[in-house]
C-alpha cells in the first residue's frame, strides 16, 4: 500500500453531493472503508465540525470530520471479515485497543476548537461535545509519555477549570482558562516535539 496522503476536490451538483455523503454514510454506520484494495475497520468514535454563518446574504456551509481506522487493512475478499483488535493474542474490545496517539489528536483538537468557540460565544458547550472531549483527553492522557505526563495533567486540569467555569457562567474564567491550556500545549509541543 502506498504511504502518505490523498485528497480529492471536485465540483458536483447538489445531490451528487447528495449521493457522496449517503454512500460515505453507510460505510461510516457499517464501520468499514475501502481505500487502495484494503479494507479498514473504523474505531467507534470521530469528530465532527460543522459551520454555518452568512456572508453578504448568503449562507454557507462547511463540514470537516476525522475518524481513522483502529488496525491495519485486510485485503479485500468475498465476505471477508475484518480481523479483531488483538494484544498478546487475545481480542481487544474497540476501546481496549491500543491507543495511536497521533491519530487521536487531530480530532481532539477539533473538538477543543469547537468547546473554545463556545467558550468566546459565552455559551455552554455541547455536553456531547464535552463527553467526547473527555473520553479522548483520558485515552490520550492513559499513553502519555512520562516525559511530558505532568505537563498533560496540567492542561487537563485546565481544560477541567475552564469547563466547570462555563458550567456557572463564569465566562472570564472560562476563558482565562482555556488559553492556558493553548499555553501550556504550545509549549509542551515546543519542548518535546
Amino acid at each position: 500500500m502506498d504511504e502518505g496522503k490523498w485528497k480529492e476536490v471536485k465540483r458536483v451538483t447538489r445531490e451528487e453531493l447528495g449521493e457522496e455523503l449517503e454512500e460515505l454514510g453507510r460505510q461510516l454506520r457499517e464501520g468499514r472503508f475501502r481505500f487502495q484494495g484494503l479494507e479498514f475497520s473504523f474505531v467507534p468514535r470521530a469528530a465532527v465540525e460543522k459551520r454555518l454563518y452568512l456572508r453578504k446574504g448568503r449562507l454557507y456551509l462547511s463540514c470537516s470530520f476525522s475518524i481513522w481506522a483502529g488496525e491495519e487493512g485486510v485485503e479485500m475478499g468475498d465476505e471477508q471479515e475484518a480481523p479483531p483488535v488483538t494484544e498478546g493474542g487475545i481480542e481487544l474490545e474497540a476501546e481496549a485497543a491500543p491507543v495511536d496517539r497521533k491519530r487521536l489528536k487531530k480530532p481532539m483538537a477539533a473538538l477543543w476548537k469547537g468547546v473554545k468557540r463556545a467558550l468566546a460565544q459565552k455559551t455552554v458547550p455541547s455536553s456531547e461535545d464535552v463527553a467526547e472531549l473527555r473520553r479522548m483527553a483520558a485515552q490520550y492522557g492513559g499513553a502519555a509519555d512520562p516525559r511530558w505526563s505532568q505537563e498533560w495533567e496540567e492542561c487537563v486540569r485546565s481544560m477541567e477549570a475552564a469547563l466547570a467555569a462555563a458550567g456557572e457562567g463564569r465566562w472570564q474564567e472560562a476563558q482565562a482558562a482555556a488559553k492556558e491550556v493553548d499555553r501550556i500545549t504550545k509549549a509542551c509541543h515546543k519542548r518535546f516535539k
